[in-house]
């Protein structure tokens, strides 16, 4: 699944509503997205875990998938 944030024009709104009913695609207003971004809570852990790689040198950075396996490590 991708998730995708796109502006559409006010005249167009409600055939897209119609398209995404007809697909079943989900749709989150923007409230719900802002409100979701204002409880994003970084835990302790991962805080030190960002102050510990902004002191690495650049050539031992890892890979995102890498420091994915790692804070899903947690």
């Amino acid at each position: 699944m991708v998730r995708q944030i796109v502006d559409i024009p006010e005249k167009d709104l409600v055939l897209f509503q119609e398209l995404a009913k007809k697909h079943k695609w989900k749709i989150e207003k923007k409230d719900s997205i802002k409100e979701a971004a204002d409880n994003f809570v970084l835990t302790p852990a991962h805080l030190a875990i960002l102050e510990e790689s902004s002191n690495l040198p650049e050539e031992e950075y890892i890979s995102a998938e890498e420091s994915l396996k790692f804070l899903d490590s947690l």
